[in-house]
């Protein structure tokens, strides 16, 4: 094998690696931050986003913190790593509550899964203007497939 070829295997393979190691992560954008904002403050700030705007009271938390330089004016994004996979599918599932609020979440992925996202997205906007069902997963479009009533009882 050529020597870039084995690097890109490595780089897809470390790429691959990080997001496993993020499954449980979410990215949190527009919850208030305090000054001296500890981290078990910023726990129970999701706690309570999550029993108040959201709905879900029993989401077990395994560490939440925040990223980034402070910015006046702007809250700073919070890393949240869940204890379970699925409440995390739980709290997604959910988040068509937060539609017409400032505040949003997302999965967390690696910069190049995310480099790559945004491309597949800008694609899959061209192609639902032309009529096509499809949707990113992971770092894939993928065709969704359309239900359709069983009309033979009637």
């Amino acid at each position: 094998m050529e020597h870039s070829k084995i690097d890109n295997v490595l780089k897809e393979k470390q790429r691959n690696l990080e997001d496993r190691l993020r499954r449980n992560n979410l990215r949190i954008e527009g919850i208030y931050e305090n000054d001296k904002e500890s981290w078990a403050d910023t726990e129970k700030k999701v706690q309570t986003f999550f029993t108040e705007k959201i709905g879900l009271k029993d989401v077990e938390i395994e560490r939440a913190h925040r990223t980034g330089r402070k910015n006046d004016g702007r809250p700073r994004t919070i890393i949240l790593n869940l204890q379970k996979y699925k409440d995390k599918i739980r709290v997604l599932k959910e988040l068509y509550r937060l539609k017409g609020t400032n505040t949003f979440v997302n999965e967390d992925f690696s910069r190049e899964t995310v480099a790559i996202r945004k491309k597949l997205f800008a694609e899959v906007k061209e192609r639902r203007l032309n009529g096509e069902s499809v949707t990113v997963r992971y770092d894939k479009i993928v065709y969704i497939k359309t239900s359709f009533k069983n009309n033979f009882n009637e």
